[in-house]
């Protein structure tokens, strides 16, 4: 199979067809907003920190404030002080050596609110040619 930018479309735009109609696996869908009140759902800025291979911080150009995302439709190996899973720190450090300090252009695609009331933001992160 072939998952080129194209295939990829069509599975985003089958979801949304899914999601509208309540069909299937989204009988129960509830859509929700993407992002908190003073967030845009899509922005450019540059990646200042890379906490985890699938998480990173990244500084707005309107208003320069930090927002910490996470990489929608990617679950890296744990890396932490807490979990050691296999190759979570080569996850990182390969994230950091292609991202840190470049300008990116970020979609929030949806939003999560754990347990403990923190919100989570999952984006497609993009790398912008200068």
């Amino acid at each position: 199979m072939n998952f080129d930018a194209n295939y990829l479309k069509e599975l985003k735009n089958a979801q949304i067809i899914g999601q509208g109609k309540r069909a299937g696996v989204w009988e129960d869908y509830q859509e929700e907003a993407h992002g908190q009140d003073d967030e845009e759902d899509e922005f450019t800025g540059k990646i200042v920190e890379v906490h985890s291979g699938d998480s990173v911080t990244i500084e707005r150009d309107v208003d320069f404030k930090l927002l910490r995302v996470f990489l929608s439709s990617i679950k890296a190996p744990k890396h932490n002080h807490d979990v050691q899973e296999d190759f979570g720190w080569e996850s990182k450090e390969s994230l950091r050596k292609l991202a840190i300090g470049k300008k990116v252009r970020a979609i929030i695609e949806y939003t999560k609110t754990t347990e403990n009331k923190m919100q989570m933001s999952f984006a497609s992160v993009f790398l912008v040619n200068k």
